[in-house]
């Protein structure tokens, strides 16, 4: 299963010279993440491979879109919050993946219920879907990306922090990848 969701998320990322490591990373950091809370192999794995999935419904955005340098417009910008939705149709289509689906869909969902694709709040999603939302953050913030420059592990956690206070992450998860993530090299 592992596997053959890298084989997918290398089709996914292969969408924009911008993604072309994100799915990859992401799905290592998340192994990281799990080898250091001491998670259970199948939890690991399941983990693992809501990873590499969580941007399949990317698949449907426009390349323009994906590697615009300016600014989005609002309908830019719906069509990319889109992708998390059809994350979940897809995910939620294959049996055996409730847990896989809940983690992978949550990717944009923030504790104070501001973000998409659902606004669900933090007391209803689980620590993983939790833990992999800050992730992303984090891989997408450490990535060069057509507007911006990949940022340094240092500044990407002040981004991270910032969040803490507006109650959209969970301090804990921050510390958590703070912590695990401090020698992080920015990727070119």
């Amino acid at each position: 299963m592992l596997s053959i969701s890298s084989v997918f998320s290398n089709i996914i990322d292969a969408k924009s010279k911008f993604t072309a490591l994100h799915s990859n990373e992401l799905t290592s950091k998340a192994q990281k993440v799990t080898q250091y809370l001491g998670w259970q192999k199948q939890r690991s794995i399941f983990f693992q491979v809501a990873a590499n999935f969580h941007d399949i419904g990317k698949l449907s955005t426009p390349r323009s879109i994906l590697e615009k340098n300016v600014p989005l417009t609002k309908e830019e910008f719906t069509r990319v919050k889109e992708h998390v939705y059809l994350t979940h149709k897809i995910l939620n289509s294959i049996d055996g993946f409730e847990q896989i689906q809940e983690w992978a869909s949550a990717h944009h969902e923030r504790h104070d219920g501001s973000g998409y694709p659902f606004g669900t709040k933090g007391v209803n999603f689980s620590f993983e879907s939790k833990i992999l939302a800050c992730l992303d953050m984090y891989q997408a913030l450490v990535e060069t990306r057509p507007y911006r420059k990949a940022l340094p592990h240092d500044e990407a956690m002040e981004i991270l922090y910032e969040q803490v206070p507006a109650n959209r992450f969970e301090e804990e998860i921050v510390d958590l990848i703070a912590k695990i993530f401090k020698e992080e090299k920015v990727l070119v």
